[in-house]
């Protein structure tokens, strides 16, 4: 795709989560930090689970087989024993460096969509793209840019795009943001007319934050 200049839209992490099917959940409760084998989360820890029928979903063999999810967000530690067996596949655009509240975050929101204990799709296959942080000091490297000076590979248009190219057919941004550019507008364009669904995040406060977020367009899930 044709790069733009370096951008001055912030990127900041918040909490989203896509759920299966037509259906997109947002979900505001994620980890801490990765759990080890002594305080594994279940299930009875996520409020969600049983709020939004999780179980029931379960029950009726509802897991999301056969569907792919992208994730953009930082990068996730398959080792925590709340994604054993969980079918995660790193899409590394270019090198980052991320900090470990990038990589916590990440993770959790990984755990939310896949986790056989808690997820909201543990038999969906989830690609995981990593992206910079600029509140989390996240620093990316000389292979994310063109030598030239324009933006490749570590803005979110840049990674939506991708992951669509990849198969994805729900996309979920676990940030603000605040691009408004015709690049920006036909990637949305692009994702309606493919029928994947795109869910970005609003914000973590309890009010009206369109404007930092992509769900001020239309088709755009905001959570």
């Amino acid at each position: 795709m044709k790069r733009r200049k370096r951008s001055r839209s912030r990127v900041r992490n918040s909490v989203a989560a896509a759920a299966v099917g037509a259906l997109a959940a947002g979900i505001v409760s994620i980890p801490a930090s990765p759990a080890h084998a002594a305080d594994t989360i279940t299930a009875a820890d996520q409020e969600y689970f049983s709020y939004y029928g999780l179980d029931r979903a379960r029950a009726k063999g509802y897991a999301g087989e056969g569907v792919t999810i992208a994730m953009i967000d930082g990068p996730v530690d398959t080792s925590v024993p709340e994604l054993k067996g969980a079918k995660i596949t790193a899409k590394e655009t270019c090198t980052i460096t991320s900090s470990n509240g990038s990589r916590t975050h990440g993770t959790g929101v990984a755990s939310i969509l896949v986790s056989d204990v808690y997820g909201v799709a543990p038999g969906s296959s989830l690609l995981s793209y990593t992206i910079a942080f600029g509140n989390q000091n996240d620093q990316a490297s000389e292979d994310c840019f063109g030598g030239d000076g324009y933006v490749g590979k570590t803005e979110p248009i840049w990674v939506l795009n991708q992951a669509m190219n990849d198969g994805a057919q729900i996309i979920n941004l676990s940030a603000s943001s605040d691009d408004g550019n015709d690049q920006m507008k036909w990637t949305v364009a692009r994702a309606m007319s493919s029928g994947v669904i795109l869910v970005a995040a609003a914000g973590n406060n309890g009010f009206d934050n369109d404007g930092l977020s992509l769900s001020k367009w239309s088709g755009v899930v905001g959570v």
